[in-house]
């Protein structure tokens, strides 16, 4: 624990049912006079939680989806990040409008994304679309300016080392000629200029190759049979099944999950709700001692006529997803990214359509920005094909996602 600094995304199912481990934690992050970051949907949970979450030293908190949860965050006494990325796009602009139509003071609001893909980070920009998008919904620009600086190192207890440009602190230093819409013109760091008229001058030269990993296969075991739905329950005369239904923009504590009836037909489940088609979707333990841990139920946001895309995220516990329509190739799929430390990958009879490796730690790809986005695009191409139209994030970072949400409603334990 020597070199960690604080605790991030530090989430309250876990410490508040009693765990001595969370407990330990910090205990010692607050010895050491470090931070603790808070994770939670604010408006979801109840008053005597959110004062127990200062009490045990959660000293911000960045997430809140809406007015709701701004105003509590901040009135428990959080300096409360708004972030970009995850969810829908309007997310952000919800946030950002019930600050300027509340007028409330920004001292105590940082900026952040959550899960932005490079592609994103190319064609759209990162702090800097930030801010200029506060500005042109009516923040002050210093105070825009701030909320993605000072405020933050504040927040973090480090702006005594950075987050202003202030002689003995760090600082990468961006000349814009607009204070309203930034634009990068020249960007140094560590004293050097890197970037000039939006174009980056030179890459940092960081092998990461020794980080990479081999993967250990663990589904040997799996059969088709272990995906199929079992429903909830059957109605009186066997038509309908209740089933789990999970949605990728069901984020935070909105509809990321639900329990639906869908028709059922000679004793399987169709993958229908009101008439829309819908994919399968499966969350698959790596590593089964005894019975392997499967949920399986339908799934919107990433839909598949036919083939299947599987991909893998290692911690807390290591689980695969799945999505497709066939048990057959679901699990043909998850057996291909089984065979790497991290993948995802899109099959169809059998066949692999496209991969993308997450040779680091299972979820971080060894690439190049070019190779990145060319993998990125061959995975969303060869859903296309399949019947996905996506909107938004290449459907790795979606995939991805999906693991946060799965880890705190408990479906990977």
């Amino acid at each position: 624990m020597d070199p960690v600094i604080g605790l991030g995304e530090f989430e309250h199912f876990t410490y508040s049912s009693g765990s001595d481990d969370d407990f330990r934690k910090a205990a010692w992050v607050r010895a050491k006079g470090g931070f603790m970051n808070g994770h939670w949907g604010v408006t979801a949970l109840s008053d005597m939680m959110l004062n127990y979450l200062p009490a045990i030293g959660v000293s911000n908190n960045h997430d809140v989806w809406n007015e709701k949860d701004i105003e509590k965050s901040i009135r428990y006494g959080f300096p409360t990040h708004i972030k970009f990325g995850v969810g829908s796009s309007d997310v952000i602009k919800v946030l950002l409008r019930a600050i300027v139509d509340r007028k409330w003071p920004t001292d105590n609001f940082m900026l952040c994304t959550d899960n932005i893909s490079v592609e994103r980070l190319l064609t759209m920009g990162h702090m800097d679309w930030i801010i200029s998008l506060c500005v042109e919904m009516g923040f002050n620009p210093i105070h825009a300016i701030k909320m993605a600086t000072y405020n933050t190192a504040r927040s973090f207890h480090m702006e005594d080392q950075l987050g202003s440009l202030t002689p003995g602190r760090f600082a990468d230093i961006v000349l814009t000629d607009s204070l309203s819409k930034i634009n990068p013109l020249y960007v140094f760091k560590d004293g050097e200029l890197v970037a000039k008229d939006r174009k980056l001058l030179r890459n940092a030269a960081i092998d990461y190759s020794g980080m990479c990993k081999t993967g250990i296969p663990g589904l040997e075991t799996l059969t088709p049979e272990q995906l199929e739905i079992t429903p909830l329950e059957v109605c009186a005369d066997g038509s309908q099944a209740k089933v789990l239904l999970f949605d990728v923009y069901g984020r935070g504590h909105a509809k990321f999950f639900q329990e639906v009836w869908v028709p059922l037909h000679h004793g399987k489940v169709v993958a229908e709700l009101d008439g829309v088609k819908l994919s399968r979707l499966s969350v698959v333990q790596r590593y089964a001692d005894g019975k392997r841990h499967v949920v399986n139920g339908l799934f919107k946001g990433v839909h598949v006529d036919r083939g299947a895309v599987s991909t893998f995220w290692p911690a807390p516990k290591p689980y695969f997803v799945a999505v497709g329509q066939d048990s057959a190739e679901m699990c043909h799929c998850l057996k291909q990214v089984d065979t790497y430390a991290g993948a995802c990958i899109v099959t169809e009879n059998r066949t692999v359509k496209a991969v993308m490796p997450l040779d680091i730690y299972g979820v971080m790809a060894n690439m190049s920005v070019p190779e990145l986005t060319a993998a990125a695009a061959s995975i969303d191409g060869a859903l296309e094909d399949l019947g996905n139209r996506n909107e938004g994030e290449p459907v790795v970072n979606k995939l991805l996602s999906l693991f946060i949400s799965l880890h705190r409603f408990r479906f990977m334990t």
